[in-house]
């Protein structure tokens, strides 16, 4: 029964978002904070792990979906510390995000802007620093979950300017998750902002 909701639900979705249909790229800017894992009992022992990120993505775009696809070159910067005492390192690393995201456009005064509510998921393909790489970069990927406000300007009948705002709450991925086999150890959740500009053609 469940599936059969499941699959309705994806039918109306699919159907609904197919009453206008777009094409569309541009750069984007994602900063991810906070990612990492706590140790109070071992000295306040604590592990951050930053990630701003520069790149690109395409994007479908239908009436209330919009599907992304990007690329980005991050600068992460880690930090493990103990009792006050801190070290950090800053490795690189190369990402393909996929976005599936929900929107309600509204019109006003000739532009639309909408509300968007949906998930990502941001794969490491690779991470190194001072000429090391991990050799599981996978492990580093993680889910999240977007919510914020977007903004179409028309340009003519077909050409569209869209810029996006999102704030994005990061699970932690496969690496700090490995800590919590330790009662001691506590995973923290990534935030940040994500920030889209590009343009669009829509037939």
């Amino acid at each position: 029964m469940k599936k059969k909701i499941l699959i309705l639900f994806v039918f109306v979705l699919v159907t609904a978002s197919a009453w206008s249909l777009g094409i569309g790229g541009g750069a984007l800017w994602d900063w991810n904070l906070n990612s990492g894992w706590d140790a109070s009992s071992f000295g306040n022992q604590n592990y951050r792990q930053d990630n701003m990120s520069l790149g690109g993505f395409a994007f479908l775009d239908m009436t209330f979906l919009e599907l992304d696809l990007s690329f980005a070159y991050g600068i992460f910067k880690e930090t493990i510390g103990t009792s006050g005492l801190e070290q950090s390192v800053e490795p690189k690393a190369f990402q393909l995000g996929i976005s599936a995201l929900g929107k309600l456009p509204i019109g006003l005064l000739g532009f639309y802007i909408f509300p968007i509510l949906g998930i990502n998921y941001n794969m490491v393909l690779s991470y190194s620093y001072d000429g090391y790489s991990y050799d599981a970069p996978m492990e580093l990927s993680q889910f999240g979950l977007l919510g914020g406000l977007g903004l179409d300007i028309p340009l003519g009948t077909s050409l569209f300017i869209r810029g996006e705002g999102l704030f994005q709450l990061r699970l932690p991925n496969i690496e700090n998750l490995s800590v919590l086999t330790d009662p001691d150890f506590s995973a923290k959740f990534g935030m940040g902002p994500r920030i889209k500009l590009g343009a669009g053609y829509r037939f």
